[in-house]
């Protein structure tokens, strides 16, 4: 199978993650060391303002505009999240250097992709919405996908065929590539416009002239020599950190930055054929912190389900400091493909385990417990009380058994009790020193009760031990 490249480009990625996570504060700018604009925000953007505008003209037209510096780690994070996100497309995926804002995806071994692309750039930009300005390109080599996407200049993208690739690249411009400004003004002034204009050259005019590394780096682009890439490896915990623009004091301000980092877990979890029982969060200030660990019974996928476990256990652990930044984390990750729903009943099982959960974690692990059967002939030692989420034993006994046992077995007048079924001979217990001896029957009470009695064969006397439903 012939690779084949997709490349997203973030041409001003630090400027709109700034406007990202300040949300609704103003334009954001990134300056040069003229005084003048080398990245704008999307905001920015609509504003009118300019690249290699001058910091006083753009002040002008934005007073509430804002300078920042570069977010090296920041953008990092950002770049990973989306690699994880890719790696549902294909197996590797790599950052290109020396760019220091494009990922590129191999997706030619992806069936996905060979059959209909257009639901690959779907979620491509249901993924990136809201997000920083992007471009995408795709080429039959990583190198190339780069390329293809620095030269489109709106989010459409460009992409080249396999079989054309050959006619594709020598048309490319030398504008894009990763040279020295010395370099650029040699290749103006020597007519040069084109990678087919410098792949016409002599190698060795070429390599004392611009230097050695350029004829390697032709050669990578129309896919005669490969390109190994360091690529991205998946977290063994995932984890997703989010700084806020206004600290939090209480759950309804925690709500909406908790449901944006579970559901960014939950696309990188998923795109891995992964799901998390437990997770933790932190919650961080400057001279405080919190933290607290959530688990359940099965993967937990559902975002409202999920809200309301921590809502409910918040409730009984709450944080007593304002909140700057939030950490969740997915502890405890394993192979999981979802869950196929029957889409005319609802699943009871599912239900009821979510309710148990909820309960849990409003109350507290120890407040919910669960009957268990045991293994012992006598009624009143045949379960035992676990914790919720244990695994209860099956019931392997007889058949015939009251749902409502009395605590404590009540004496009755034995003139007024027959049997209404066959006798059960329960005897046992002398390895404990509870030794019993009984018959049990069912009896039927005058107001239509149906009892379970027994006779105590060795002590006499006639007694209720529980009632059938």
């Amino acid at each position: 199978m012939p690779s084949y490249y997709v490349a997203l480009y973030f041409p001003e990625l630090d400027a709109g993650l700034w406007e990202r996570d300040e949300e609704g504060v103003g334009p954001v700018v990134l300056a040069d060391g003229r005084r003048r604009i080398r990245q704008r925000g999307p905001l920015a953007l609509r504003r009118g303002l300019e690249l290699d505008m001058s910091l006083a003209k753009a002040r002008a037209l934005c007073p509430d505009l804002r300078l920042r510096p570069e977010r090296s780690q920041r953008r990092r994070e950002f770049l990973r999240d989306w690699a994880h996100w890719l790696y549902g497309w294909g197996p590797q995926v790599a950052m290109i250097e020396p760019w220091a804002t494009i990922l590129a995806v191999e997706v030619g071994s992806n069936p996905r992709w060979r059959a209909d692309r257009r639901a690959f750039l779907q979620a491509l930009r249901e993924r990136a919405e809201g997000g920083p300005r992007w471009r995408w390109g795709a080429a039959p080599t990583a190198t190339g996908a780069a390329l293809m996407a620095l030269s489109t200049a709106e989010a459409s993208g460009r992409a080249a065929a396999p079989r054309r690739w050959a006619e594709v690249w020598p048309n490319l411009p030398l504008r894009l590539l990763p040279a020295e400004e010395r370099v650029r003004e040699l290749w103006q002034s020597l007519g040069l416009h084109s990678l087919g204009d410098l792949a016409a050259l002599d190698d060795a005019a070429r390599a004392q002239r611009f230097g050695p590394h350029w004829g390697e780096f032709l050669k990578i682009v129309a896919g005669a020599h490969p390109d190994p890439r360091p690529y991205f490896a998946f977290p063994e915990t995932p984890r997703r950190e989010l700084r806020l623009v206004r600290p939090v004091e209480d759950w309804p301000a925690l709500r909406f930055p908790l449901a944006r980092l579970f559901r960014e877990l939950q696309d990188m979890l998923a795109r891995a054929g992964l799901g998390a029982r437990r997770w933790r969060l932190r919650l961080q200030a400057r001279e405080a912190f919190f933290e607290d660990c959530l688990e359940s019974r099965e993967v937990l996928s559902d975002r409202e389900l999920f809200l309301e476990l921590w809502q409910r256990r918040l409730e009984r652990h709450h944080w007593t400091f304002a909140a700057e930044t939030i950490v969740l984390e997915a502890l405890d990750s394993r192979p999981w493909g979802g869950r196929q729903q029957d889409f005319w009943r609802e699943d009871l099982a599912e239900r009821q385990e979510q309710l148990v959960e909820q309960w849990q974690a409003r109350l507290g692990p120890e407040a919910v417990q669960t009957l268990s059967p045991w293994p012992d002939h006598r009624p009143e030692r045949a379960y035992r009380i676990l914790p919720a989420g244990a695994c209860p034993r099956p019931w392997a006994g007889p058949r015939r058994r009251p749902l409502w046992l009395l605590p404590k077995a009540q004496p009755l007048e034995e003139r007024d009790v027959h049997p209404h079924s066959e006798i059960e001979r329960i005897q046992g217990g002398w390895w404990d020193g509870a030794d019993v001896d009984r018959d049990y029957f069912l009896w039927r009470r005058r107001d239509g009760a149906r009892c379970w009695v027994f006779r105590d064969r060795r002590h006499g006397g006639v007694f209720i031990h529980g009632y059938f439903a």
